[in-house]
């Protein structure tokens, strides 16, 4: 009996815990330098911020976990790039530069000024190409899944 009652107690404080930290989410929404609206969320306030980009075919709940994780002690930032969840899919060019810029746009919106980038699959490009965008803004780039080499970059 005692086993039941520590487990549901540490589960209601787990769905607690999870409930507050969805709730003092901040949705936004920006414009891409091509005119899309680029779609953001906005969770926790410690620096440094991190700043995630999900993959192809995908959207932010891929950052679910993390976003639990770090927003106890970090500001973050989730990206929904064009054509994916929220934002936009009027854009004509689709490519890793036209993401870089859903981005640029994102941080000049949220005015962060230095942030740790965080791109998952294709999203790992995305960061690449937008820490040359905004290389004073950018402490640090981590590629999650990248098939490519980003030493080379």
């Amino acid at each position: 009996m005692r086993r039941c009652l520590i487990f549901f107690m540490s589960t209601a404080i787990s769905i607690f815990v999870l409930l507050v930290l969805t709730l003092n989410a901040k949705e936004y929404t920006t414009t891409s330098a091509d005119g899309t609206a680029i779609n953001y969320y906005v969770y926790g306030k410690s620096d440094p911020t991190l700043v995630f980009v999900h993959g192809f075919a995908s959207e932010r709940s891929d950052w679910d976990f993390q976003k639990n994780y770090f927003s106890k002690n970090h500001k973050v930032v989730i990206i929904e790039l064009a054509g994916f969840g929220k934002s936009g899919n009027n854009r004509k060019n689709w490519t890793i530069g036209a993401f870089a810029e859903d981005v640029s746009s994102v941080f000049k919106h949220a005015k962060i000024k230095k942030a740790v980038l965080i791109g998952q699959s294709m999203g790992g490009g995305v960061i690449l190409e937008a820490e040359k965008r905004i290389p004073d803004r950018i402490i640090g780039l981590v590629p999650v899944d990248v098939f490519q080499n980003v030493e080379s970059k």
